[in-house]
């Protein structure tokens, strides 16, 4: 029997976002003896992401487009779709849904599916979030065009379309890959080391939406309370110069660790005895899902999604975005108690493992493609 052709679309393998690691769990969990799985993107320069994803054999289109916002790559991308004939396209996020979806409906794709990973408030600046709101409409209207729409979280479904029962959307949460976490590594105990020192730690991107500030700014209330805390923020992004400046303004940076990019995730979440996540807006983040995996306790802010992965006051804390004094409140309150750090940080790894695990997330896929498939009629 032929095997079902599903291409994936994004725009670009050069800065690291959520979506490559969905990407990357989806080429490696999907059944390959059904399904020819590809990723299409519209440029890309560096090859480091390029090489990870052709390691699980999943391969690369590149279009080498100029600039992500020709309108003559929409034409660019129906003749690929044309010429490549998947069954399946799937799409992420605002800008690549149009541009995808049209592009699938001329070149007369028979399944196309769009996805939204985060809440429409994402962009980083107020004028960007200003300059979005032009390109709902045009989103609503591109996305009747499409077979189905995916949305990360139900928060991020009623964000976009409103609560209630819609007809083509599907909630599917995202999974952790366990290829950033061997067995052997699972082993995190929640108790300051010898010297007495407690680690608290973030992963994210370095940009506004994740809002670090608001953890460096409570960081000297914290020292007062645990004066050996450390504080390990890894990842990169625009924001990177601009948080070891405040840090070094408000003198507290012999207590931050920012450790860049990492290609060992799990040898840092080891390192944390908490892990914090004080954003402003998610879909539902995947960071999350991995400390948990790791039997960290969690405190976050309660935006998006994010209340679909942590049980408040069972695997962790919810707090209000935007609201530093109560963020701190929660990360003394927890590192004075070890023991229900401890049972967070347990009852946190069960969930994960049971509700977020990449083989439901590929079966979900799978499903979708089979039944859109169905409906279309369509043969393969």
């Amino acid at each position: 029997m032929q095997k079902i052709r599903v291409i994936h679309l994004w725009k670009d393998l050069d800065t690291y976002y959520g979506v490559h690691d969905l990407l990357l769990t989806l080429g490696q969990y999907i059944d390959r003896t059904q399904f020819d799985f590809s990723l299409c993107v519209f440029n890309s320069r560096t090859s480091a992401l390029k090489l990870e994803f052709e390691k699980f054999g999943i391969r690369v289109h590149n279009l080498n487009l100029s600039s992500q916002k020709n309108p003559a790559n929409l034409l660019t991308l129906s003749k690929f779709l044309s010429r490549e004939k998947p069954h399946v396209f799937q799409s992420y996020c605002l800008n690549t849904n149009v541009v995808g979806t049209l592009a699938a409906r001329l070149a007369r794709v028979p399944v196309t599916i769009k996805t939204e990973l985060t809440l429409k408030n994402q962009a980083p600046t107020a004028l960007k979030r200003f300059r979005d709101k032009f390109i709902y409409p045009l989103d609503r209207l591109v996305g009747c065009l499409a077979d189905n729409t995916i949305y990360v979280s139900n928060k991020t479904k009623e964000d976009w379309i409103g609560k209630g029962t819609s007809k083509n959307v599907t909630v599917i949460h995202p999974p952790f890959n366990p290829a950033k976490f061997p067995a052997a590594k699972i082993n995190n105990k929640i108790s300051p080391g010898a010297d007495g020192k407690w680690i608290v730690g973030i992963v994210a991107r370095l940009s506004e939406e994740k809002r670090h500030k608001d953890l460096l700014l409570v960081l000297p209330s914290l020292l007062k309370l645990f004066p050996k805390l450390q504080l390990l923020i890894v990842g990169t992004g625009p924001l990177d110069q601009e948080l070891r400046n405040l840090a070094g303004q408000l003198n507290i940076s012999s207590s931050i660790e920012f450790t860049g990019y990492t290609d060992d995730l799990a040898a840092q979440l080891q390192r944390m005895d908490l892990f914090v996540l004080p954003s402003r807006t998610e879909g539902l983040p995947i960071s999350i899902i991995e400390a948990m995996v790791m039997g960290l306790p969690v405190v976050a802010t309660d935006v998006g999604g994010v209340a679909e992965v942590v049980v408040d006051g069972e695997t962790g804390i919810l707090v209000p975005a935007r609201q530093p004094e109560k963020l701190a409140a929660a990360i003394a309150g927890l590192l004075s108690n070890p023991p229900r750090m401890k049972i967070m940080g347990e009852l946190g790894r069960k969930r994960a493992l049971a509700e977020f695990h990449p083989e439901k997330f590929a079966r979900k896929h799978e499903a979708l493609y089979r039944t859109l498939l169905e409906k279309k009629q369509c043969k393969v």
